[in-house]
């Protein structure tokens, strides 16, 4: 799940995404198929809420892109082309960003831009609920 607040701002310049999906790069050659993803990012804008939307909207995309692609390190591939993109249209404002992709087999990777912070949580022996 998730969650935002406003605060005391007069609008909301902050924003997430949190989706699953399935890929594989393009050589794979069918060994191993695709593979289940999870991608959780929060977008802290800055100056507006135009570049936190615009990451949250082209994220998944780009990741999906650069996992096809075989990009070693999928997640800050995608954040470096979604930043470029935005870049390009000349705006005066931006976002922090903290970002995890997690694979099914539990490979995951963490990507922070700015003053974002990432906690990461696991359930099991000693970690809390089911433990």
């Amino acid at each position: 799940g998730s969650a935002d607040w406003l605060g005391k701002r007069a609008t909301q310049e902050d924003t997430h995404v949190l989706t699953s999906f399935s890929a594989a790069p393009r050589d794979s050659g069918g060994e191993g198929g695709a593979s289940t993803y999870v991608l959780a990012a929060c977008f802290d804008g800055h100056r507006g809420p135009r570049a936190s939307l615009h990451a949250a909207s082209a994220l998944p995309a780009a990741v999906r892109d650069a996992i096809r692609a075989g990009e070693p390190s999928p997640l800050a591939a995608a954040w470096r082309a979604v930043a470029q993109s935005y870049g390009e249209g000349g705006e005066q404002d931006g976002a922090c960003a903290s970002m995890a992709l997690v694979r099914q087999d539990g490979l995951c990777e963490v990507v922070n831009c700015g003053d974002c912070r990432t906690v990461l949580c696991a359930r099991g022996e000693g970690g809390g609920e089911g433990g």
